[in-house]
């Protein structure tokens, strides 16, 4: 297969794109469940969101 064929480039970009939708929902649900967790209380789950959110600020 030849990656600068635009049939190949279209599928990679439309994975990629369909990956990241995937991740940021997953991410969106463990964060919103932080205070389900045994010995996580709001406290704690807002610091772990503000710390995993500056984190992909960088």
């Amino acid at each position: 297969m030849n990656p600068l064929d635009p049939m190949y480039l279209k599928g990679l970009n439309d994975g990629k794109k369909q990956a990241g939708s995937e991740f940021e929902s997953y991410i969106t649900e463990m964060l919103s469940t932080l205070t389900d967790v045994p010995g996580i209380g709001d406290k704690t789950a807002e610091r772990i969101t503000e710390h995993f959110m500056q984190g992909m600020d960088n």
